[in-house]
């Protein structure tokens, strides 16, 4: 299996690109396997009621007063079960102590699922479709930023575009003011340099089909290129994740 992280800057078109990709999988699946593995649906999926993070949040929020308003902050939708989170993004950049907590509650968390994903798609191609070659494909807006999985992946793509698409398209998108939308952009790495410490740069500065083509090409690029993600390489990165949630136990 041949491990690839996919990063680029808030609002470049990243989700545009995973569609592609499936797109691709769909028609060269009787000699390739794509696995996609989007570390936003799995941040979505970790805030669902009743689970650990959820609940962290919930009791954080519960108490938790605007420092510079003074009034409590709800973060939950109309029904007040379910976390609203555009609301709750909008408390993360108000307040360096909401992100110091959200951090702390979601990061290992999400890390943990993306292991688990990567090492049953690494199972899988072993014993279900051993006569293909398997490219999993690791959707991670903050690769650099959280560092550890640049370690991880044997190739990084970059989907990156303008200042001015992006931002319009973040305004667009997330019904932002500009300064809001100029914020967000400005919390990340600029995602110039995130493409300069890439692998495979895609351009999404022009059409739909041009990034199409760059998508596929991207594929064609990391099938001859990528190392094999071996058994030696998995029984380590076991280790690894062993090692960091006895330490996250711990500390």
């Amino acid at each position: 299996m041949k491990l690839v992280g996919i990063t680029g800057g808030i609002a470049c078109g990243k989700t545009t690109l995973t569609n592609y990709l499936k797109e691709y999988g769909n028609t060269h699946s009787s000699q390739l396997n794509l696995v996609i593995i989007d570390s936003d649906e799995i941040a979505h999926t970790i805030y669902s009621p009743g689970s650990s993070c959820y609940n962290k949040v919930k009791k954080f929020f519960e108490t938790y007063i605007d420092p510079q308003t003074g009034e409590h902050v709800n973060i939950f939708s109309e029904d007040g079960i379910g976390i609203d989170r555009p609301k709750l993004s909008a408390a993360v950049f108000k307040d360096v102590k909401v992100r110091k907590m959200i951090n702390a509650a979601t990061h290992m968390e999400i890390f943990k699922e993306i292991m688990k994903r990567i090492f049953i798609a690494f199972a899988k191609s072993i014993l279900v479709t051993p006569q293909k070659t398997t490219i999993c494909f690791v959707e991670l807006p903050l690769l650099f930023e959280t560092k550890i999985f640049q370690y991880i992946v044997s190739t990084i793509v970059c989907i990156k575009t303008t200042p001015e698409r992006q931002l319009q398209w973040l305004m667009h998108r997330n019904h932002y003011t500009e300064e809001e939308a100029q914020q967000r952009i400005s919390s990340q790495i600029p995602v110039e340099e995130k493409a300069q410490r890439s692998d495979f740069v895609i351009d999404n500065s022009r059409d739909r089909e041009y990034l199409k083509i760059q998508t596929f090409d991207m594929v064609d690029y990391c099938g001859k290129h990528t190392s094999t993600f071996g058994l030696k390489t998995f029984v380590a990165l076991v280790a690894l994740i062993f090692i960091i949630v006895i330490v996250g136990m711990i500390f």
